[in-house]
């Protein structure tokens, strides 16, 4: 017996499936929703936080899979497969990673390098572009530590 395809496809959500500007996902939401009920597998892929991406499902009404924080982690495998984990956690922590960058930058990089959730909240909704209600989700995150960096490209690639 032949077996069936399955569909995926992994896709952004800035700039993608949500406008660059409003962050809405009406102008393709009811075909986003068709593929979902014709069977096709859909994966959020994105550098939003896992708070963000679970919002995106609660306002949407949907239960996708996802892959947060730039492939830092994975979840919902197991709404695929129940063979598959619910969580896949590929990145080391905020913290151990904040441990190496103290170990191992520069005092004048370090210099060079604002941590953006250090700014405060009007400088960092303008840095997100997203409002006060979602910036909150926006910055919890696990696996990365966002920098605003004002060094030179030379300080760039030495960082």
């Amino acid at each position: 017996m032949k077996q069936k395809k399955q569909i995926i496809i992994f896709t952004d959500l800035d700039g993608s499936l949500l406008d660059k500007k409003t962050f809405k996902f009406d102008i393709i939401e009811d075909y986003f929703k068709e593929l979902i009920s014709s069977g096709i597998i859909i994966i959020l892929n994105s550098s939003k936080t896992e708070s963000e991406l679970l919002d995106f499902n609660k306002q949407n009404n949907l239960n996708l899979s996802f892959i947060s924080e730039n492939g830092s982690s994975i979840h919902g495998l197991n709404k695929i497969h129940q063979n598959l984990p619910d969580k896949v956690i590929i990145s080391r922590s905020k913290n151990e990673i904040q441990k190496i960058y103290d170990k191992n930058i520069s005092l004048d990089l370090k210099n060079k390098i604002v941590p953006i959730l250090e700014l405060n909240i009007d400088e960092q909704k303008e840095i997100f572009g997203l409002p006060l209600d979602k910036l909150s989700l926006a910055t919890k995150r696990m696996y990365s530590i966002p920098v605003l960096f004002k060094g030179t490209d030379i300080d760039r690639n030495n960082f």
